[in-house]
């Protein structure tokens, strides 16, 4: 099929990429030595937080382009809510239904606990909301759900933002821009004025828009001429090593690898959107950087992602207790080193089963819903991103997930 041949494989295993820095964050340890390698991976594995960030950063890069694409086509509107629906709901709503039924296992009532709802209509990411969460009776775990929830929330307005703008991508570059820097005021301000301040920074839409703006940026930048679009993937090496400097210099100054610091939690969240935006570009044309995203495990996780995302830590508390079964105890080296490969395996299987049997099958009902092209408004005669030899290239519609 034309858009099989057309996909940029690579942007699959950026999605690998950042479910692997996600899993590993959760499961790995962080170790800590005097000998310097051991030293480096434990330290990597902590800043695994920012496997989010590239979520975002993609999610905000391959949305937009879509939206910009099809925007003012025949019901382009109701065919993405219905595709993100389809992509989405499935697999999120079947495991709040897993979690309801735990909460009614521990509690031995059909009581309805808040958090529930909490859930269901995706407020999970907002700081106020917290001690409900935690005070549900589940033999699972949600937290993690927080970052799809950023997700549904700035599939709300965007689209309806971009359709304002149709035929000035400039000035949706610009809003971008202006936006990525409301976002970085956001978290300074919220450590001012509140007493959680890294929460509302780190966890609410308004704190981390600007990854999804840079990645939406990159979208638009891509869809201009062909200079500008040489422009790009010319300087995406330097920003991508530039800013990963810059990101290491940010982590030096606190002494920490975590988001729970002012400077990581502000300055730090937007270098690493636009990190991650140069790391997708470099993904887009033919390099080195391609090559290894466009390797076969990176491609596999990234197709497992989302099932990952959703499993890794809903049944975190089931993989604790099956590796104390098998080491008899629930500390030490043997006790984590066997729930990593517990959660690994099982993570993956169940992920495997959930994508081929359920996630894929109810996926294909959104070749109903197609979502048209229209000419853009650069002086190209084909929309859309092309890589740096100038060809066409197909974006399939993947969002975080």
């Amino acid at each position: 099929m034309q858009e099989r041949e057309n996909h940029v494989l690579a942007l699959d295993g950026v999605r690998g990429l950042a479910i692997l820095s996600v899993f590993l964050l959760h499961y790995g340890g962080g170790a800590t030595s005097a000998i310097l390698p051991i030293r480096l991976v434990g330290n990597l594995i902590k800043s695994g937080w920012l496997g989010v960030s590239l979520f975002f950063v993609l999610s905000g890069f391959l949305i937009s382009g879509i939206l910009w694409d099809s925007i003012g086509q025949a019901h382009w509107w109701r065919n993405f809510y219905i595709r993100r629906s389809l992509r989405i709901f499935p697999l999120y709503y079947f495991a709040l239904l897993i979690t309801l039924g735990s909460c009614i296992w521990v509690s031995h009532s059909f009581h309805f606990p808040a958090g529930i709802g909490v859930l269901a209509v995706y407020l999970q990411n907002l700081p106020s909301f917290f001690p409900t969460l935690s005070a549900m009776p589940a033999l699972v775990q949600t937290g993690h759900f927080w970052s799809l929830a950023v997700e549904e929330q700035f599939y709300l307005f965007w689209p309806f933002a971009l359709m304002s703008l149709v035929g000035r991508r400039d000035i949706a570059k610009k809003m971008c821009i202006a936006l990525f820097i409301a976002s970085l005021l956001f978290r300074i301000s919220a450590f001012v004025w509140s007493s959680i301040g890294e929460e509302w920074a780190y966890n609410c839409l308004p704190g981390r828009m600007g990854e999804l703006c840079a990645g939406a940026y990159l979208a638009f930048a891509v869809r201009g001429s062909s200079a500008e679009r040489a422009l790009v993937f010319k300087y995406a090496a330097t920003v991508t090593i530039g800013s990963f400097l810059l990101m290491l210099l940010v982590f030096s100054r606190v002494h920490a690898y975590t988001w729970r610091n002012f400077p990581v939690a502000t300055y730090g969240l937007a270098v690493a959107g636009i990190l991650f935006t140069g790391l997708v570009a470099q993904a887009m044309a033919p390099g080195r950087i391609q090559w290894i995203f466009q390797r076969v495990p990176m491609v596999w996780l990234g197709k497992l992602s989302y099932g990952i995302y959703v499993y890794h830590l809903l049944f975190g508390p089931l993989y604790a207790a099956i590796a104390r079964k098998l080491v008899h105890a629930s500390t030490g080296n043997s006790f984590f080193v066997c729930r990593f490969f517990v959660s690994a395996v099982l993570t993956i299987l169940i992920s495997m089963v959930s994508f081929y049997f359920f996630e894929r099958p109810v996926r294909e009902l959104k070749t109903k819903f197609p979502m048209t092209q229209r000419r853009d408004d650069s002086s190209e005669t084909v929309s859309g991103p092309r890589d740096i030899r100038g060809a066409s290239v197909e974006i399939k519609e993947i969002g975080i997930f």
